[in-house]
């Protein structure tokens, strides 16, 4: 099997000067920015500037390189975004910059200790977050919760404004997902990305966590709707969404 060796160079680190625990750290958001883990495999360190080499499998080649051509652009998902500016930020902590390459070719530039920094201000505003419960406990009247997003980001900054609205989120443990809703006290760091600093707990509601192939049908149910004139449903409303 042939195979498909990509390179992250990290100028002003040496192998001799990069700690393993900081090594680790790179590769598993180089992991997040790879995706398809189990076909993306690490190789070695190679010597001059620390250089991590990976080999990636046939299969999983085209999906990778989707998701790199499009890490450093305005459009990237959430996930691939995150990774980037998550590398971006350890190699500005580290003063250093890097990049990612396939052969002499430049995949993806990390300015790093390059990038111009954003003035770092935070906001107070209404705000609602979508996750499910994975902790809650405290013994203060403000009780401390844990949401895990649909991004599977943890968010350990969540709080209600009382116990009884803590023993209510308690039933929901683990369980379906919820919307809270209440204030969110947001900052934008230096990297002129927002991250939420805390957010208090108003009211929650369930949602509906069925897919919406499933909705589709249930609409379809109800008397006198207007599902059943078109031949794909899903298409049309693809097409509304896109004003199209």
């Amino acid at each position: 099997m042939k195979k498909e060796i990509l390179t992250f160079k990290i100028d002003g680190l040496t192998p001799e000067t990069l700690p393993m625990m900081r090594l680790a750290e790179y590769m598993a958001e180089l992991a997040q920015l790879f995706s398809n883990a189990e076909r993306v495999h690490f190789d070695k360190v190679k010597k001059g500037s620390a250089v991590l080499q990976a080999w990636i499998e046939p299969q999983a080649s085209p999906k990778v390189h989707s998701r790199l051509q499009v890490a450093d652009s305005p459009d990237a998902p959430p996930d691939i975004a995150k990774a980037f500016r998550t590398i971006n930020r350890m190699l500005r902590d580290d003063d250093s910059t890097g990049a990612l390459r396939k052969g002499t070719a430049t995949i993806i530039k990390f300015p790093g200790k390059k990038a111009p920094l954003a003035q770092t201000f935070r906001v107070h505003e209404a705000g609602v977050l979508d996750g499910i419960v994975i902790r809650v406990g405290g013994i203060d009247e403000s009780v401390p919760i844990w949401i895990q997003d649909q991004q599977g980001n943890v968010h350990k900054n969540c709080h209600t404004r009382n116990r009884n609205m803590a023993k209510e989120l308690a039933k929901h443990y683990l369980g379906p997902i919820i919307r809270l809703t209440g204030t969110a006290k947001s900052i934008r760091g230096q990297d002129g990305e927002w991250e939420l600093e805390e957010f208090t707990v108003d009211t929650f509601e369930l949602l509906d966590a069925a897919p919406l192939s499933e909705a589709i049908e249930a609409i379809r149910g109800i008397k006198g709707n207007a599902w059943d004139d078109y031949d794909d449903p899903l298409a049309e409303l693809k097409d509304v969404r896109e004003g199209s």
